[in-house]
């Protein structure tokens, strides 16, 4: 479905945002820019940014929608955003060619390392940018995809953000006590995610799985979720060097835990490792 309005342009250009910011998304935000011919410039965080008519012309569009509209000729939404800017000011607007905003567009791309295809580009210039607010632009892609979802679906995946809920509510039942120390009172158990819920945009329903928890006592859970503690394929614990050694001993925690991992969880750990899991000092 095309774009009706200037506020759905503007949602998708909050998507772009979202995506322009998170590391793993920047592969398809960067591939999405450098194919792009027809765009609309844009203000966000105090500079000229650049979407792709063939993105922000779809209703409520995303990385994984994007894919399923690769078939079909890019004109349309050309066409459905000149009539949406054009309403909004005096005389009819359309994309030409432009220098400076060329220049300024190789600029962006550089700022965030996006190779510009050698081809011809047009841009649509208004009278004054549209301008993204700091704190709408601040929402991760997850929000975008949650908020995109069937009502139920989406209660219960908000509630599993916070670690409650369904999501709570499977994870005691599944592992009924902390994973590492065994403690069996659900008042001093968090279910934690591996992956966390932030970085499950890809595929929102991986928030709701069991299979993405460990079950944990407080202290447990505040190392694993803050990337001080991980595990390996083993269920070994594995510290990271950020976290001081004669804290650890003062908590009372034994360096040589472990986890009893199912393969399914082992999955969703190699993320944490890679991802969450603070390997080096920070200086």
């Amino acid at each position: 479905m095309l774009v009706n309005s200037l506020q759905e342009i503007r949602n998708n250009l909050f998507y772009l945002e979202a995506a322009r910011r998170e590391p793993i998304a920047q592969k398809t935000y960067r591939a999405l820019i450098s194919r792009g011919r027809v765009f609309l410039p844009y203000m966000a965080s105090n500079a000229i940014n650049f979407a792709p008519s063939r993105f922000i012309g779809y209703a409520s569009n995303s990385f994984t929608r994007h894919e399923a509209n690769a078939s079909k000729h890019g004109w349309d939404t050309t066409v459905s955003i000149r009539k949406i800017i054009s309403e909004t000011h005096p005389r009819q607007i359309y994309n030409q060619p432009n220098e400076p905003l060329e220049i300024a567009f190789l600029k962006f791309c550089e700022r965030n390392g996006i190779t510009a295809l050698n081809q011809k580009r047009t841009y649509w210039k208004l009278p004054e940018h549209i301008a993204l607010s700091e704190e709408s632009s601040a929402r991760n892609l997850m929000d975008f995809e949650v908020s995109r979802l069937e009502t139920t679906v989406r209660d219960q995946i908000s509630k599993a953000r916070v670690g409650q809920g369904k999501f709570r509510s499977e994870v005691l039942r599944r592992y009924k006590s902390c994973s590492v120390t065994g403690v069996n009172d659900p008042i001093l158990l968090t279910a934690s995610h591996i992956k966390p819920w932030s970085q499950c945009w890809q595929s929102p329903t991986e928030a709701l799985s069991p299979d993405n928890a460990l079950l944990l006592s407080p202290t447990w859970d505040r190392l694993f979720d803050t990337g001080l503690v991980t595990f390996q394929e083993s269920g070994r614990v594995m510290l990271s060097k950020c976290l001081d050694k004669e804290d650890f001993t003062k908590l009372g925690l034994n360096p040589s835990a472990s986890v009893s991992l199912t393969k399914a969880q082992n999955q969703f750990m190699e993320f944490h490792r890679s991802a969450v899991f603070r390997k080096h000092t920070v200086l």
